[in-house]
């Protein structure tokens, strides 16, 4: 039996607490909480019941043998890891290299295009890059997509002078980053962006300068779909991709409301740190990955004949260990950042860089939470993030301490987003459905 179909079975079995009854039950259980479209379901509704039968136990048992970790295939793929981190570091020196246009600093146009971008990057991830040769997805785009991508790279187009043009076309340049990551060459992209960021420092255009970098990173992406291996598996469901989008939207959505100019400038100085807490930020989302490995490998029964082994236990060190990476990150790199501002900003710098820390945890938090099917939630603590740091700036509650209404955000998100949280950990059974 191949592995796709156990792990159907094994999300279907634990979303309805019991085997199927038949068939059609299978296919709409699979349809409704796999996201799986209507066709394919009903197709795999018949071997699912085969998969189950005499097995209506199923959740109560490892869906891996302990000791058979490494046999998990969707462990972290250390080459994107490293790419990853190294196109983030490569583009943040590129932004902070550039010469300012118009009065508009590159960094304030990132803030502006972080919506945007974040959006792009999720819908590209829900809907086409997950999972096993994603990039083999891209190879076959519905035209819905096409439209969509062949708009996004005509804005870039249309940079000329205009500042507006510029944070798109800094939108392009993420999602095309993402593709680069995802296909194993963030490497060589990051020397690009390393090349680009000499060239502004030396004093070439910021315009002339984004243009080139957006050409040659469609370029780029483009040539790393077509070479990919082509996949038969389907994209993911509008619905699910959709509520992902929104959720990388409303992230960054809570980080440009809740930053005051003031704010801005405070983090524009001390950019290593943001960089540093960013990495954080990626340490705990990529270790937040080993609940795939615990989820396979320990019993789903709350009660484990070995103290601390239940799925419960360990999940809850998973999800622990990634909250003290972020916010262990964070918290050592504030000293650094006290030190690069203080001459500009003194003590008052410390606001603003907290506020990005806790910023940084709700997007570990939020993606986790989204991940395991809580897009809606993880959208309903954004929005109230969004509201209270709107609120805090409109009642000018921040006009004394830049940074203020990010933080009051990040907060009133991170209070949201406890429930969901502790209910993945407290319902170990619907956590490895929506895992599967």
């Amino acid at each position: 039996m191949s592995r796709d179909i156990e792990e159907e079975a094994a999300m279907v079995v634990a979303r309805l607490g019991r085997r199927p009854v038949d068939a059609l039950e299978a296919a709409v259980a699979l349809e409704a909480w796999g996201g799986v479209e209507a066709p394919r379901s009903l197709a795999l509704g018949p071997a699912i019941v085969d998969a189950t039968r005499g097995r209506s136990q199923l959740w109560r048992k490892p869906l891996l043998p302990r000791g058979q970790d490494h046999a998990v295939e969707d462990r972290p793929d250390y080459t994107q890891v490293i790419g990853a981190v190294a196109i983030l570091l490569a583009i943040m020196w590129w932004i902070a290299a550039l010469p300012t246009f118009r009065g508009e600093s590159m960094g304030s146009l990132a803030l502006e295009a972080m919506p945007t971008g974040l959006g792009v990057q999720w819908f590209l991830q829900s809907r086409y890059l997950a999972g096993e040769n994603s990039m083999g997805r891209l190879r076959a785009l519905d035209v819905p997509s096409i439209i969509l991508i062949m708009m996004a790279v005509g804005v870039a187009w249309m940079v000329g002078g205009d500042v507006g043009g510029l944070a798109a076309a800094l939108v392009v340049v993420w999602s095309t980053g993402t593709i680069l990551v995802v296909r194993g060459w963030g490497l060589a992209a990051a020397g690009l962006f390393v090349a680009a960021g000499v060239a502004g420092a030396l004093g070439t255009p910021t315009p002339v300068n984004v243009v080139v970098v957006v050409d040659l990173t469609v370029v780029a992406a483009l040539f790393a779909v077509l070479t990919a291996p082509r996949t038969t598996r389907p994209p993911g469901a509008w619905g699910t991709v959709g509520i992902a989008t929104s959720v990388g939207i409303l992230m960054g959505l809570l980080v440009a409301v809740g930053m005051s100019p003031g704010a801005v400038d405070v983090v524009a100085s001390s950019s290593p740190v943001v960089a540093l807490v960013i990495l954080g930020a990626m340490w705990g989302s990529f270790h937040l990955n080993k609940l795939w490995v615990v989820t396979l490998s320990s019993p789903i029964d709350q009660r484990s004949e070995v103290p601390g082994h239940s799925l419960r236990a360990r999940m809850a060190v998973v999800i622990r260990g990634a909250i003290v990476r972020v916010l262990g990150v964070g918290v050592a790199s504030l000293p650094i950042g006290l030190v690069l501002a203080w001459s500009d900003y003194g003590v008052e710098a410390l606001v603003p860089l907290t506020a990005f820390v806790l910023a940084m945890l709700v997007v570990v938090l939020g993606s986790l939470v989204a991940g395991f099917g809580g897009g809606l939630r993880a959208a309903g603590s954004l929005v109230a993030g969004c509201l209270v740091a709107v609120g805090m700036r409109a009642f000018g509650l921040d006009a004394s301490e830049a940074g203020l209404a990010l933080a009051g955000g990040s907060m009133a998100s991170l209070v949201v987003l406890i429930r969901p949280v502790k209910k993945m950990i407290d319902d170990p059974g619907m956590s490895v459905a929506t895992l599967l």
